[in-house]
């Protein structure tokens, strides 16, 4: 049975994810998350959170970890061949998070939260600890191995990837709240796989390609060159 605790902390959790998608993470206090959740206790968010980052931690991870095992299962379960490989892969990504779509239990909220965090000035997504999981960092190692683009801007990359799946996912989210998604959504969600794959396949420009040459030093340009010819 599941005790008075853990029904306290999701009734507060659940309630954050509303009022942080309907007006912003940064427009909600923790006075009225408290007061929207009736909880008599007027420290019961600190008590159970200590602060709003606390509180958005809690959420990242209550949604993340079953996100995060499924994409580990995918990837144990994939069988794709090499030319498709990476698709494959980024398919994984993009409906593991899709499926929060469908989620009653706060999964849109959750990528709309998301989606607040890509940019956040002190809440970044990419500081928080559900980021740190074992099928996020999975992920990105599989991503990473397979697009044909220099190490250098490989976080760049993987960053823009980041912010363009979650935002795309949260205006989803509002689309189908509303009722007018202007297209249907599996088209949807396999133009942003092929998005990410074109992104993650895109070869450098000669501009560039010679920023990253002056970001070397003479050894490793060397290095890189001679490596090349070989």
């Amino acid at each position: 049975m599941r005790s008075d605790t853990y029904e306290t902390r999701l009734l507060i959790m659940r309630t954050a994810e509303r009022l942080f998608c309907e007006r912003g993470v940064d427009r909600v206090s923790m006075l009225e998350i408290q007061e929207a959740a009736n909880q008599r206790n007027h420290s019961a968010v600190k008590y159970h959170f200590g602060d709003v980052r606390g509180l958005v931690e809690a959420i990242l991870q209550r949604h993340s970890t079953p996100i995060q095992l499924r994409w580990l299962a995918d990837l144990d379960a994939l069988d794709a061949p090499e030319h498709s490989r990476l698709r494959a892969i980024v398919s994984i990504l993009v409906n593991g998070l899709a499926a929060k779509l469908d989620d009653a239990d706060g999964g849109p909220e959750y990528l709309e939260l998301s989606a607040q965090l890509v940019g956040h000035p002190t809440m970044a997504l990419e500081t928080m600890n559900a980021r740190g999981g074992e099928g996020a960092i999975r992920m990105g190692i599989a991503v990473n191995e397979l697009a044909p683009i220099p190490r250098e801007i490989q976080s760049l990359r993987a960053h823009r990837l980041v912010v363009l799946v979650f935002t795309s996912l949260a205006a989803r989210a509002r689309e189908e709240r509303s009722g007018l998604p202007p297209t249907s959504r599996r088209l949807a969600l396999s133009d942003l796989v092929d998005t990410l794959v074109a992104m993650l396949h895109a070869a450098p420009s000669a501009e560039t390609s010679a920023l990253l040459s002056q970001g070397k030093s003479p050894s490793s340009a060397r290095e890189e060159s001679r490596v090349e010819r070989a």
